[in-house]
């Protein structure tokens, strides 16, 4: 486990260098002195390093931070309990970091922590990029598909979250890949996230005084476009929403260049 972390940081230390520690979270900081900075937030289970395709080229452009969420990778805590009120708080820790104005994008989970953040915290967000985001009430989603305890499962969720792009993973790497996402902590956030009061944004998020642009790579099989998706359009006054075709739930791996493409429009408007 401790390599595949390794080997996955590497496109993150050839752009952005060693990572520091802010209260106990690994964050990565590099890019350009121009220009709002852009704070990229990870998914559940995953790590910074998720976001290694498309760093290099958004790190010409503009100041870029990156992390990895509370318990997520080799950021603390390491053991349970772990909340959404950690990745809220380490959220804010990262982005206190920073002098200046930040755009944060957040892809699934992340952004969910930051659209809390952005209501939370609006002085300072120039504006929040939502990439296939939660955040929203979605009973269907299953925690045996979120976090699978078999190479079959693993399969199912790989489809779900890569779409056609999924691949057949060597037993010895599915199994790295179900030691770490049954990680324990990972387990209790789980159960945090679906246990009332409900952190879901559904009646909030008229209030967002930021602006927000929605990206939804399709097809998604943890967080559909129909049904789930499209509710943040009509929850979000003034949203702009953009869909990528064939991306699936993580256009930053499946579609990196097509992304940080978009991303430019965006952020140039």
């Amino acid at each position: 486990m401790p390599a595949l972390l390794a080997v996955q940081r590497v496109p993150l230390r050839m752009v952005l260098g060693a990572p520091e520690d802010i209260e106990g979270l690994s964050v990565y900081r590099g890019g350009t002195d121009e220009g709002p900075t852009l704070v990229l937030v990870h998914g559940f289970g995953d790590s910074a390093a998720g976001w290694g395709q498309v760093i290099g080229p958004l790190a010409r452009r503009h100041p870029v931070v990156t992390y990895d969420q509370p318990g997520h990778g080799e950021s603390a805590p390491a053991d349970p309990p772990l909340t959404f009120v950690h990745l809220s708080e380490g959220l804010e820790a990262v982005v206190d970091s920073i002098d200046g104005p930040v755009v944060l994008i957040g892809n699934s989970l992340g952004g969910f922590v930051a659209l809390r953040h952005a209501l939370d915290h609006p002085e300072g967000v120039e504006r929040v990029v939502l990439i296939n985001s939660g955040g929203l009430s979605y009973p269907e989603l299953e925690g045996t598909l979120l976090m699978p305890e078999t190479r079959e499962g693993l399969a199912l969720k790989n489809k779900a979250v890569f779409g056609d792009a999924a691949r057949p993973m060597p037993g010895f790497l599915a199994d790295a890949f179900l030691e770490r996402q049954g990680e324990a902590r990972l387990q209790s956030l789980w159960t945090d996230l679906r246990t009332p009061p409900f952190h879901d944004l559904d009646d909030e998020l008229s209030a967002l005084t930021v602006p927000v642009d929605i990206i939804w790579g399709t097809p998604d099989g943890l967080l559909p476009l129909a049904g789930y998706g499209e509710r943040f359009e009509t929850l979000i006054p003034d949203a702009r929403f953009e869909t990528l075709d064939g991306c699936a739930h993580v256009p930053q791996y499946t579609c990196a260049n097509r992304l940080v493409l978009l991303l430019e429009q965006k952020l140039a408007d």
